[in-house]
């Protein structure tokens, strides 16, 4: 796991330019990623906000907007017994409510 923040927390820095102090959403599903995810933004001093993957487009962007993130990581689907739910998509949507 240490290994996986380490390389986490580079690409934010490096790849992203996320410096302490930004804030990072992370809208994923309950996996191991957003748990790297949040440790790599505790690392380089990073804010992170979770948001439940799923969330409503319109319930997204209050967040977005509270947040104001330099960055929003997320899964490219959360996995539901009897559906697939495609994230960017949500987001997308959420981004044309936001401010």
């Amino acid at each position: 796991m240490v290994d996986h923040t380490g390389r986490m927390a580079s690409i934010l820095k490096n790849k992203f330019n996320v410096q302490k102090g930004d804030t990072v959403l992370i809208y994923m599903p309950m996996v191991m990623e957003s748990v790297v995810i949040m440790m790599a933004c505790a690392r380089i001093g990073a804010i992170h906000g979770v948001v439940f993957g799923g969330f409503a487009p319109k319930e997204l962007a209050v967040r977005i907007n509270d947040a104001k993130p330099k960055l929003i990581a997320t899964a490219s689907m959360g996995i539901e017994p009897n559906r697939t739910i495609p994230y960017l998509p949500l987001i997308e949507e959420a981004l044309t409510y936001a401010d």
